[in-house]
Order: C-alpha cells, then sequence, then structure tokens
C-alpha cells in the first residue's frame, strides 16, 4: 500500500530534518514498523535538509523578539526600582488623580 503523509489541516506533504526523525515519527506515532525507500545516495537535488521552514522562522523570530523585549522591559523595572527618588504614597497618588479618574469615567468609553 502506498500513501503520502499529510499534514494535519491541510494536504501538504510532511517533511523532518532527519531520515531518524521521520522514522521516528512513523515508529512511535503511527506504529509503522517497516519502510521501503528508494536509494537516494545519489540524489543530486541538494541538501534537503537545509530549506528553510517559515512556519520555524517566523516562530524563532517571535521568540527573539519576546526575548528582547522581555530583557528591555528588565531593565526598565530594574532602573525604576534602583532610582534614588523618594516614592509617591498611594494615598498621595489617588487624591492627584482621583478628579482625572472621574472625568474619564463620566466620559464613557
Amino acid at each position: 500500500m502506498e500513501k503520502h503523509l499529510g499534514t494535519r489541516c491541510a494536504d501538504n506533504p510532511r517533511t523532518w530534518r532527519s531520515l531518524d526523525a521521520g522514522m521516528g515519527y512513523l515508529h512511535d506515532k503511527l506504529q509503522i514498523v517497516r519502510v521501503d525507500l528508494p536509494d537516494a545516495t545519489q540524489d543530486s537535488e541538494g541538501d534537503m535538509s537545509r530549506r528553510p521552514r517559515q512556519d520555524v522562522a517566523q516562530r524563532m523570530k517571535g521568540a527573539h523578539e519576546a526575548a528582547a523585549y522581555d530583557a528591555w522591559f528588565r531593565t526598565r523595572v530594574r532602573a525604576t526600582i534602583n532610582d534614588p527618588r523618594p516614592s509617591v504614597p498611594d494615598d498621595a497618588a489617588r487624591t492627584h488623580f482621583a478628579p482625572r479618574k472621574t472625568a474619564l469615567r463620566q466620559r464613557g468609553p
């Protein structure tokens, strides 16, 4: 029986970075113990494992952006904590911003 392995949400062929990873998936997840593969030792199409995967690239870009934002945020928080100026008491801040808060609530969404 010959069938193609597609992704869950689309019918695109599934790819793995290595043959071992693909075979592990077939064995562990699909319980397939024997697979006949064509001899690809003379394949000259190039290194298939070096194809960029856009989903992984986007995920990594998001992770790097999140890490950069986290570092920036932590730096700002640390600078605020280390600020030598005196803190404003909670009561004073509430009294100062009460008129603004009332005006915003009356204005509505």
